[in-house]
């Protein structure tokens, strides 16, 4: 039992040692206007999809779920990721 919560704490303390990437380096996905985000998507027949919220309405969402009378709720994480 030990001997486990040794290789736990191991690992735990060599993940919380990985160096944080150069926001330089990361990887940027171009931009997409609401108008035309539609298009990038497959929907399967029989469905439909429409746009409901789109910036500056909603900034940063981070998830979304919708109630029993069908509202939509939306969580945004201001300041998310690289603004300072």
């Amino acid at each position: 039992m030990k001997l486990a919560v040794l290789f736990v704490a191991l690992v735990f303390s060599l993940s919380a040692a990985e160096p944080v990437p150069d926001p330089k380096e990361l990887p940027r996905i171009p931009f997409t206007a609401a108008k035309d985000a539609r298009g990038t998507f497959t929907v399967k027949e029989g469905f439909d999809l429409q746009l409901v919220a789109a910036e500056p309405l909603v900034v940063d969402p981070v998830a979304m779920c919708f109630d029993e009378f069908g509202r939509m709720f939306v969580v945004e994480m201001i300041g998310y990721s690289e603004r300072q």
